[in-house]
């Protein structure tokens, strides 16, 4: 049974949504059922083929951190 539904929204973030729905052939109204579905059974979120390809490059980042502050530091007191 589908029950209609209002909701009121930023006119920015409507046309946003409403590209992103037709970009992926999907209604407007399918696009908000899946988000409010993937809520409820608490899905993780989709992983793009570039935060795949990204993933473990910087698997040492405390570790990248201290080295960059410690060049700053070289280079701006010298």
């Amino acid at each position: 049974m589908n029950t209609k539904l209002t909701l009121s929204l930023d006119d920015g973030i409507i046309d946003k949504a409403k590209q992103y729905a037709k970009a992926h052939k999907v209604s407007l109204s399918k696009l908000v059922e899946r988000y409010f579905d993937s809520l409820e059974n608490d899905l993780p979120l989709e992983v793009t083929p570039v935060v795949r390809e990204l993933s473990g490059i910087a698997e040492d980042y405390e570790g990248m951190e201290k080295d960059r502050m410690e060049y700053l530091v070289k280079k701006h007191t010298s």
